[in-house]
């Protein structure tokens, strides 16, 4: 369990560090999609639903651009959500390695399993 609170607690802050970061993305994905509605003539939630399906690269097909002004909009959110979910992920990695680090869960890795901890001969 304190390796759970630690990791959450790592989590947090080093994501308070980045998040305008994070909002920048989240608010360029949305600037994008509201403009992409404009152009297709959806309404502003269809615009959303669009851009951020795109995003996270789901890819329902229930709503696509038909225009080519429009698909190279999606794929401007498509690089955009990529590198938002990257962001997220390499900030998930580092909290655990340092949360495994800090709680001492690498030590007790190295006991219990001492053919994962070796040293590295060259």
């Amino acid at each position: 369990m304190k390796f759970l609170f630690t990791f959450f607690e790592i989590y947090g802050l080093i994501m308070l560090r980045i998040s305008p970061i994070v909002v920048f993305l989240i608010l360029m994905i949305m600037g994008l999609g509201w403009r992409m509605a404009k152009l297709e003539g959806w309404s502003f939630s269809r615009g959303q639903y669009c851009a951020f399906i795109t995003a996270t690269t789901v890819g329902y097909g229930v709503v696509h651009p038909t225009t080519s002004r429009t698909r190279f909009l999606s794929i401007i959110i498509a690089g955009t959500g990529l590198l938002l979910t990257g962001i997220l992920v390499a900030l998930a990695y580092q909290s655990l390695q340092l949360a495994a680090t800090y709680t001492g869960l690498v030590d007790d890795l190295g006991t219990h399993f001492p053919e994962l901890i070796q040293p590295v001969s060259r």
